[in-house]
């Protein structure tokens, strides 16, 4: 992996981490969900929600050309706390 790669897979990382602790922090969300994830997830139950993620999918939209990003953020998550778990109990079996 060149630096460049390195450089932007760290700024993904602490991008996430930060919308997952403005979540936490502000709108008193579970710690591992990011604001895209949980907007797409309550889409469907607040409008507030659903103002949140057309305007989060429109800036990535114009600014990164991604297409539906609070949907892949909300199985990203997802993929995320399945791994967590997954490192979890293969930590914990070779403990036994």
């Amino acid at each position: 992996m060149n630096k460049g790669q390195v450089l932007f897979k760290y700024v993904i990382r602490v991008g996430n981490a930060t919308s997952q602790l403005l979540n936490t922090a502000f709108f008193n969300g579970e710690p591992n969900e990011s604001i895209s994830g949980r907007s797409y997830r309550l889409r469907e139950e607040s409008k507030a929600w659903e103002l949140s993620r057309r305007s989060i999918d429109y800036c990535f939209l114009k600014l990164v050309s991604q297409e539906a990003h609070c949907r892949d953020a909300f199985y990203e998550d997802i993929l995320n706390a399945q791994r967590t778990v997954e490192n979890f109990k293969n930590n914990s079996d070779s403990e036994l």
